[in-house]
């Protein structure tokens, strides 16, 4: 009796979940050749270039649609749009290993001048191998906090480098 309660339990959650599901588009920007991905989806707020116009625009996408998506009360084809602005949590893996990196350069160094002065009782004493390894982390650190790049240039038709953009359309 228990199975034939948790049976049709079930069966029951199932079928309302089907029947109050909503479908759901988003649009993506995407590298060719490339796993390099951004998701946006209906209220984020996106900042993007069009191609015929200097400067950037922004604003809120209300609704996505294959080949175009509309922000506020305007409509903006994907053929139109040269580059979108990365947000900065999507470039935030390379500047966290980078400034992680910048601060183990920096304890090196720090932590062997602690170690001669404190721990030996010797005077300042300038040791190379310690200095050469704390510069190439500090150095490596800060060239990956400046390596990723902050626009994702769109594709012109008919060419296959760049990104692109394109909807993905989940039904229930």
């Amino acid at each position: 009796m228990i199975k034939l309660v948790f049976l049709l339990v079930w069966l029951l959650i199932g079928f309302a979940s089907q029947l109050f599901a909503q479908p759901q588009r988003f649009l993506v920007v995407n590298k060719y050749n490339g796993n390099n991905r951004t998701a946006y989806y209906p209220g984020d707020l996106i900042t993007f270039g069009l191609r015929d116009e200097e400067g950037e625009s922004s604003g809120i996408i209300s609704d996505v649609f294959p080949g175009s998506m509309i922000l506020g009360h305007d409509t903006i084809a994907f053929e139109n749009i040269s580059h979108v602005r990365k947000r900065p949590e999507d470039m935030s893996a390379y500047k966290s290993i980078g400034v992680k990196l910048i601060a183990a350069g920096l304890l090196l160094f720090i932590g062997d001048q602690v170690n001669e002065v404190l721990v030996y009782g010797r005077e300042f004493s300038y040791n190379q191998g310690i200095a050469i390894a704390s510069a190439a982390l500090a150095g490596t650190g800060l060239i990956l906090t400046q390596m990723d790049r902050k626009k994702m240039k769109m594709a012109k038709s008919g060419k296959y480098r760049g990104y692109r953009m394109y909807v993905v359309d989940i039904a229930p």
